[in-house]
């Protein structure tokens, strides 16, 4: 009798020695598991994330485009002020305005004559340090500021629908334009300038908004 008991003792030992590996064992893989899940979880996250910046980034593009389209659309009859009275009137456009008054062709451009004028957007001047824009602004460095701003200008009016890609455009300063057009999406560039918003008439011309100050096709460099 004590026989049996002593092996059955034995063998209760050896039965818990056993399980308590099994649940060991079982305990890890488990936490494996968890580690796997836990790890796919991150991974799902930081695709979510990812997308939604670009979403965020391309909200931001369109709401840059709305509001450039939205410039002079509050102006019932734009052609009642003459070049620079209706540029005045926009403030996207206080820097060029600035630029023209400093360099003393706001009259030239007001009473003398039709032109054409690509406008840059205030942040087009971005791609200047401040030390060149403060330089363009000195007495001094008035013939470079005429220059760089004769190169915004045509005589004569050009509306976009008679500019296409086979046309050389000679600006005031005597330099060539280079011109691009794209049907899908449609879109015009002049002298490396994406046109905003185009043909918005003044009484004595035409105005194109353009996003970047414009370079000749001789490669002049940037002002």
């Amino acid at each position: 009798m004590y026989k049996v008991a002593a092996t059955s003792f034995i063998s209760a030992i050896y039965i818990a020695y056993h399980m308590k590996n099994f649940i060991l064992v079982l305990g890890m893989l488990t936490l494996c598991g968890c580690a796997g899940i836990h790890d796919s979880s991150l991974s799902n996250e930081e695709i979510v994330i990812s997308e939604t910046q670009t979403m965020a980034g391309d909200g931001d593009e369109s709401i840059s485009a709305s509001k450039y389209n939205g410039i002079f659309a509050g102006i019932e009859n734009t052609a009642q002020y003459d070049l620079v009275a209706l540029a005045k009137t926009d403030p996207n456009l206080t820097t060029f305005v600035q630029l023209i008054e400093q360099a003393d062709m706001a009259s030239e451009l007001s009473h003398g004559g039709q032109h054409t004028l690509f406008i840059p957007i205030n942040d087009a001047f971005s791609e200047l340090s401040e030390d060149s824009l403060h330089n363009l602004m000195a007495p001094e460095s008035r013939a470079q500021l005429i220059r760089m701003l004769q190169a915004h200008i045509l005589a004569g009016i050009l509306p976009s629908t008679d500019i296409t890609n086979s046309q050389h455009i000679e600006s005031s300063a005597g330099d060539y334009l280079s011109i691009d057009t794209a049907a899908s999406p449609a879109t015009l560039t002049v002298g490396g300038a994406t046109v905003l918003k185009p043909d918005v008439r003044a009484g004595n011309g035409i105005i194109h908004i353009v996003d970047r100050l414009l370079v000749s096709s001789e490669g002049i460099g940037r002002y």
